[in-house]
């Protein structure tokens, strides 16, 4: 729930662990687009993903980012 992760992450920063609490579900988004928004909030907080494994078959490629933020 969302509520708990703030409490979650406190406790265990209390206890010397690095950790990041997401929600998966929320009030009017439980589908599979809240679903891989945590996902990414999971890897951007140092979980691993396999992204090659969650993409496949979806015709998703990988694209190259600017290197300047106006191209």
């Amino acid at each position: 729930h969302p509520v708990l992760t703030m409490g979650v992450e406190q406790t265990a920063e209390d206890h010397g662990a690095r950790v990041t609490a997401v929600g998966s579900l929320r009030r009017d988004e439980g589908g599979l687009e809240r679903f891989m928004t945590s996902v990414a909030e999971a890897y951007v907080g140092g979980a691993s993903v396999d992204w090659a494994g969650t993409f496949a078959g979806t015709g998703a490629r990988r694209v190259d980012l600017p290197t300047y933020a106006f191209q």
